[in-house]
């Protein structure tokens, strides 16, 4: 949450406490996705010749050479072009005999920080990166690697070595810069088994501007995360989900749209996500910083969990924030955590959260999978979560008796902390559909179209691709009425909308009633 809205939020959340105790207390500047609610301009970048893929078939990803049957539909109105990139600096190939270079620096466990004695990005800057940001056009970004730096991604995908990169979008063009480059994702790049793909299909991309320039950034930005949406064939998730925290005036990324080349061949369209761990956006949602957290696959609040969390910011020898919290929360009451540990959680921040989560059925996140999140304290050792990879979300309804985070767990069954919780979903629900976020998404779906068929690289269809979308249009149209027992929850605290003697604030799911506290394992 931002501190402008932390701030309006402590004073409710003081009141709260009041009550509970006995007591007599009775934004973000970047808009949520399509916040103009209408369609843009073209974005100004010119896709490749041709439209890669057939509707029935996936494409050869290596090459782009459809599979068979029909032919790819006609891009209607091409997006127009811009003037050609400047060249990029040379980069030595010393052939394929040649040993890959040392390495040029930390993989993933060890990233560089922007340093605080850098220069604040300027409100040039500012301005171009929202642009870049806003997923409302498409930029180009051209990445060069040489050739015995493409063999090193081959052998070692996760280690970074130095290449180019550059920008274009309707300003003009940025760089090209010397950075470093490396591989990021899951699984063994085989279909289904997470994001990962090598070099020569569509691998995403991680840039990072000053591990050999100091204080370079493009923009303001001195991180770049170039999703490949291989897991994402409506390639709409990212830019929906973390528009919806943004909206809730949660600590999110923006998210903008790129289309990646690479040594001018073209890899196709990606998904720019803003990094957490640089200085421009804690500044912007934190009053303070004491350190940022990478949940891993399984990291909780418990102290058999926490120790797979990464620190991406701030001391790495010291975690004594993470243990006092870890301590108090296992010694708060079940009835009465909020009151126990405010001070050590924020939570009305963590409650929206996971609200959100529960809307989008982000069954890849904390809530239900303990994974793809991050967890920033402040220099007083209070924490918010942060969410991540939303590539899988909108495709399932999350059962909130099956859940697994800690936090979560223990907020529904708080009365205090359930209240926050229904309050936050009746929220995001209004928020759907007063802002009619089904029918931004189909703008922006159909500004994205010429770039998805063109895209020579995807590891889907056009018909899945469609499939896709639909579903996640479909799922937007009926979600809302799926949670509509939060809203009505709120206006009526003392419903029992499963009739199973246990009000909607005190029940941690009055959608089911076999759910209710006690009701283990269902319950948590």
């Amino acid at each position: 949450m931002t501190p402008r809205a932390s701030r309006r939020v402590a004073a409710w959340g003081a009141a709260l406490l009041m009550v509970a105790c006995g007591g007599d207390g009775g934004a973000s500047d970047a808009a949520g996705p399509g916040a103009d609610g209408g369609p843009d301009a073209a974005p100004e970048v010119a896709a490749p010749d041709g439209a890669a893929g057939d509707d029935d078939s996936r494409p050869e990803a290596d090459s782009g050479v459809e599979a068979g049957g029909d032919a790819a539909p006609e891009l209607a109105e091409p997006p127009p072009e811009l003037p050609e990139l400047p060249e990029l600096a040379d980069l030595p190939d010393p052939g394929p005999d040649a040993e890959p270079p040392a390495d040029t620096g930390p993989d993933d466990e060890s990233e560089v920080e922007q340093l605080d004695e850098c220069p604040v990005a300027t409100d040039d800057e500012l301005a171009r990166q929202a642009v870049i940001l806003s997923g409302q056009t498409v930029v180009e970004i051209s990445i060069g690697l040489s050739g015995v730096a493409m063999e090193r991604l081959r052998k070692q995908p996760y280690q970074y070595v130095e290449g180019t990169v550059s920008v274009v979008d309707a300003d003009g063009t940025l760089g090209p810069y010397q950075v470093t480059v490396r591989l990021k994702g899951g699984g063994n790049g085989e279909p289904g088994e997470g994001s990962f793909q090598d070099i020569d299909h569509k691998p995403a991309f991680k840039i990072d501007m000053n591990r050999i320039v100091p204080c370079q950034t493009l923009a303001g930005l001195s991180k770049l995360t170039l999703n490949n949406m291989v897991q994402d064939p409506s390639m709409l998730h990212e830019w929906l989900a973390y528009g919806l925290y943004r909206e809730r005036e949660l600590p999110a990324a923006r998210v903008g749209y790129a289309w990646v080349r690479v040594n001018a061949q073209d890899y196709g369209l990606y998904a720019n996500i803003e990094v957490y761990d640089q200085r421009g956006f804690r500044h912007e949602h934190f009053e303070s910083t004491d350190h940022l957290y990478e949940g891993q696959s399984g990291s909780d609040f418990t102290q058999s969990l926490s120790a797979s969390f990464e620190i991406d910011h701030g001391d790495p020898k010291d975690r004594s924030d993470l243990e006092a919290a870890i301590a108090e929360l296992a010694a708060a009451p079940l009835e009465g955590l909020v009151v126990a540990t405010h001070e050590r959680f924020d939570w009305p921040s963590v409650a929206a959260m996971l609200a959100v989560e529960r809307f989008a059925g982000q069954h890849d996140g904390y809530t239900q999978q303990r994974n793809n999140f991050y967890a920033h304290s402040d220099d007083d050792g209070r924490f918010t979560l942060l969410p991540w990879g939303q590539d899988m979300a909108f495709t399932q309804t999350l059962v909130f008796g099956l859940i697994k985070g800690v936090l979560a767990k223990r907020c529904v069954r708080d009365p205090d902390c359930n209240w926050l919780f229904q309050q936050a979903l009746a929220a995001t629900v209004e928020g759907v559909v007063d802002g009619n976020l089904v029918a931004r998404a189909e703008e922006r779906a159909a500004t994205l179209q010429p770039w998805v068929e063109a895209d020579p690289r995807r590891p889907y269809s056009l018909s899945e691709h469609q499939a896709e979308l639909d579903s996640t249009l479909t799922y937007l149209s009926e979600q809302p009425a799926r949670l509509m027992d939060a809203v009505q929850c709120v206006a009526d605290p003392s419903r029992d909308g499963d009739g199973d003697g246990y009000d909607c604030v005190h029940d941690c799911d009055d959608t089911l009633s076999l759910v209710y506290p006690g009701s283990v394992p269902l319950c948590p």
